[in-house]
């Protein structure tokens, strides 16, 4: 945590970002933001070990922080032995929206091998539940939100060359071309 921390306050400063105040906790806030000609952009900071290819998402991913996180610039940064590199990536979240969408998917499914089950068994269960049991709706809603809880995914990783690397919705920049693409390509 404490090495993420280092390189998101160095992407910070590498691309002229303004801090979020409170990036921690169970209320999705952006990492930063972007101030293009009187314009706020939310910015989610990533940075990925360059050797192995993968960025971490988030510890409990689900379908709401997929929606946050399609709607918002991300910059992606390579590091290599926990410097960044000068390898950087930005886009809209949208733009992997092939990755978003298989998540999706196996949080309604549930995964194909695995032991839980997905939201559509669940909301089956919970229907069935409502018609047949003596459980109130409040009842209902709790065990739906408990359930909620475990239709979230474990931080899956994105594929550096499957999703960023020959996507043309995904822009290779320098620093200093950060403002010029969001601009021009993801306002």
């Amino acid at each position: 945590m404490i090495q993420d921390d280092k390189r998101e306050k160095k992407q910070i400063e590498i691309f002229g970002l303004t801090p979020s105040l409170n990036t921690r906790g169970n209320k999705y806030t952006p990492d930063a933001t972007v101030d293009i000609d009187g314009k706020q952009f939310d910015i989610e900071l990533k940075s990925y070990d360059g050797k192995r290819g993968q960025i971490s998402t988030n510890r409990s991913l689900n379908v709401e922080r997929i929606e946050q996180y399609r709607d918002i610039i991300w910059i992606v940064s390579e590091h290599r032995g926990g410097k960044l590199t000068e390898k950087h990536y930005v886009f809209r979240g949208d733009a992997i929206d092939d990755f978003w969408d298989d998540l999706r998917t196996k949080i309604y499914e549930g995964p194909s091998r695995g032991k839980w089950a997905g939201e559509k068994l669940s909301n089956k269960a919970l229907n069935e539940l409502k018609l047949t049991s003596k459980f109130s709706d409040d009842e209902l809603t709790k065990l739906k939100e408990l359930h909620s809880r475990g239709l979230r995914l474990n931080d899956p990783k994105i594929a550096v060359k499957k999703h960023l690397d020959n996507n043309k919705k995904v822009y290779k920049i320098q620093s200093e071309e950060l403002k010029k693409v969001i601009k021009e390509h993801l306002a």
